[in-house]
């Protein structure tokens, strides 16, 4: 039985240059900053905006993990959690850019978990659906929205913070230790055919 604990550790994904300094002092935990978060259609997405968004939610992932991840594999060990979202399946309704980063952060699970496998290191994702954090605000403030929703989620209810967590603490922990290159969807069932609803 191993006790574990984590650092928390709060940084801005869109400088992710300065990570590597600021990892030499602690890396055992990072959350990420949101930035600006707005639908738009496909054929009038500005690419600064686009670039933006993958900056975020892509390419810093990966310079992030990069620079947790070889530190785990020189001493044989470690666990990378990544939030993903249910658009890493699905394409999303007027977000092309947070779908493909997303999309693209399910695909960095299952490449970096089946290149550090070997190096004790295991990567994993969660998927989330709608949560209610001050990045969702806009979705599930409004009762009408949020009830609409809900009624198109098979468990009837939006997620709460804990209910990502808690299958975080399960990767994070040995219970997960042959688990590596999964996806995990936390979604109250929302990407389950609807046939029998």
């Amino acid at each position: 039985q191993h006790v574990y604990s984590a650092e928390p550790f709060l940084i801005s994904m869109t400088r992710w240059k300065a990570f590597s300094p600021a990892l030499q002092e602690v890396f055992t935990k990072a959350a990420k900053e949101s930035c600006d978060w707005a639908r738009n259609l496909s054929d009038s997405l500005d690419k600064e905006y686009w670039d933006k968004i993958i900056e975020v939610d892509l390419n810093a992932q990966f310079i992030l993990s990069r620079e947790v991840g070889k530190r785990m594999v020189a001493r044989g060990c470690g666990k990378i959690i990544f939030i993903a979202s249910v658009l890493t399946f699905q394409g999303g309704i007027t977000v092309p850019s947070y779908a493909a980063a997303k999309g693209g952060i399910g695909q960095l699970t299952k490449a970096l978990a089946n290149e550090w496998a070997g190096q004790g290191v295991q990567v994993n994702a969660i998927a989330p659906g709608v949560v209610k954090t001050d990045f969702n605000l806009n979705v599930w403030k409004d009762p009408q929205n949020a009830g609409q929703l809900a009624n198109a989620i098979p468990l009837g209810k939006l997620a709460e913070p804990e209910d990502v967590a808690q299958p975080a603490l399960f990767l994070a922990s040995d219970a997960s230790g042959y688990i590596t290159g999964a996806v995990i969807s936390v979604d109250g069932g929302w990407q389950v055919p609807a046939l029998a609803r």
